[in-house]
C-alpha cells in the first residue's frame, strides 16, 4: 500500500532541543529528537499553525490554523497533555505570529506587538513592548531559569533588542539593550541556553553574526553562502561552542563558535591582510552537509558532535562531525511513518 505523507505546516523543538513538534493537515505531532521517536498527538482540537512545548513537561502552547482549525488564529490554548485538556485559553485581538513558553513566562508575538505574562503558578499580564512591523513573528526567549531574556527585532532596519524580563512589572517599562546587526531585516533570531550569546542572519541570508550580551559586542561573523538564502533554523549547542543553521539552498551548516580556529578559511585569507575584502577574510562553515533543496528544514544538535535535521517531507537525518571538519551520516529515516510511543514526556 503507498504511504501518502499529510501536508507539514510548522516543525519546531523545543526549549532543550530535545523534542521537536510537527504540525500536519491530519493532525499535530511530537516526536522525540534522539534517539528519534513519536511521544504523543494532538487530535483533540483540530489542525494548528503553532505548537510550542515547555520543556518535556506536559504543558504545550497552541494556535490553531491550516485545515481544521476549532478556535480562531487570534486564540493561544496552553494544553495539559496530562489531563488531555486545555488549562487555559489567552484571546487576542490580533493573529498569533508566534509563542514562546517557559516555566515563568508566556511570551505571545503579533505583527507589532510582544504580550508578555507570568506563566505559573497563575497566569498573569506583565507588559506588552511596542516593535517595528515583524511579519515573521521573530523573537527568542533564554530558556534558562535565572535569565529571563528576550530578543525581537529592533525599532530600525536590522537591529535587535535584549530585554530583561525579570526587571519588567505591570505598569513599568525598561531600556532595551540594542545591537546593529545588520544593514538589511532581520530574518532570524536565536539565544543560547545560558543567556550569554545570540546569533542573527538578514533577509540576504549570506552571513550569521554572533553578539556577546555581557560584552555588547559582535564576537563572530560566518559567512553560510554568497547567494542570498532564506534562513530556516539557527540553533547553538548545549554549551554554545557550536553554532548549526539550515537555508532554502538545501545545506546544512556547522560553525564553531568558542574556537574559531576551527573553521575553514579561504587560502587567499593568509596573503589578503584584509586588502581582497570580508569575503576572503570570511569563517566558512567547519562542517556541511546536504538535505532536500527548497524543502523547509530545521536544524539542531543532538549531542556536542551531532546534529540532526527534520524536513518538512519527513526526511530525518543525523550527522556525526570532528573538529577536524570530517562529517558522516549515521542515521537516515522518515518520521512521518513512525508508529506512536504512547510515552510520557
Amino acid at each position: 500500500m503507498t504511504y501518502k505523507s499529510p501536508e507539514v505546516s510548522c516543525l519546531r523543538f523545543n526549549g532543550d532541543l530535545s523534542c521537536f513538534s510537527c504540525c500536519t493537515s491530519r493532525g499535530s505531532r511530537i516526536f522525540n529528537t534522539d534517539p528519534l521517536m513519536e511521544k504523543c498527538t494532538l487530535t483533540e482540537s483540530g489542525t494548528f499553525n503553532i505548537i510550542q512545548m515547555m520543556g518535556r513537561t506536559n504543558y504545550i502552547a497552541m494556535v490553531s490554523g491550516g485545515r481544521m482549525p476549532v478556535f480562531e488564529d487570534t486564540v493561544v490554548s496552553i494544553w495539559d497533555d496530562s489531563k488531555k485538556k486545555i488549562a487555559v485559553q489567552l484571546a487576542f485581538e490580533e493573529t498569533v505570529l508566534n509563542v514562546k513558553l517557559k516555566q515563568s513566562r508566556i511570551v505571545v508575538v503579533m505583527c507589532t506587538k510582544i504580550h508578555i505574562f507570568q506563566f505559573l503558578p497563575e497566569i498573569k499580564k506583565i507588559a506588552v513592548v511596542e516593535t517595528r512591523e515583524n511579519f515573521g513573528g521573530l523573537c527568542d526567549l533564554c530558556m534558562e531559569i535565572d535569565k529571563d531574556l528576550l530578543v525581537f527585532p529592533g525599532r530600525r532596519i536590522g537591529s535587535i533588542q535584549l530585554v530583561n524580563l525579570s526587571q519588567l512589572s505591570p505598569g513599568t517599562s525598561t531600556t532595551p539593550l540594542t545591537f546593529n546587526a545588520h544593514k538589511n531585516e532581520v530574518s532570524y533570531i536565536t539565544i543560547n541556553n545560558q543567556g550569554s550569546l545570540v546569533a542573527t542572519a538578514s533577509s540576504k541570508g549570506t552571513l550569521i553574526r554572533v553578539f556577546s550580551v555581557a560584552q555588547k559586542n559582535l564576537v563572530a561573523e560566518f559567512r553560510r553562502g554568497a547567494d542570498t538564502a532564506k534562513l530556516y533554523s539557527i540553533n547553538f549547542s548545549l554549551d554554545s561552542s557550536y553554532i548549526c543553521a539550515s537555508s532554502d539552498k538545501g545545506t546544512v551548516h556547522i560553525f564553531a563558535v568558542k574556537n574559531l580556529l576551527l573553521n575553514k578559511r579561504s587560502h587567499l585569507q593568509k596573503v589578503s591582510q584584509g586588502l581582497l575584502g570580508p569575503y576572503i577574510d570570511s569563517h566558512w562553515a567547519l562542517a556541511s552537509f546536504t538535505v532536500p533543496p527548497e524543502c523547509p528544514t530545521v536544524c539542531a544538535f543532538a549531542s556536542q558532535n551531532a546534529v540532526v535535521a527534520i524536513c518538512c517531507d519527513g526526511s530525518y537525518f543525523k550527522y556525526i562531525f570532528s573538529k577536524d571538519g570530517l562529517i558522516n551520516r549515521e542515521l537516515y529515516d522518515n518520521f512521518l511513518q513512525i508508529a506512536s510511543m504512547d510515552d510520557d514526556f
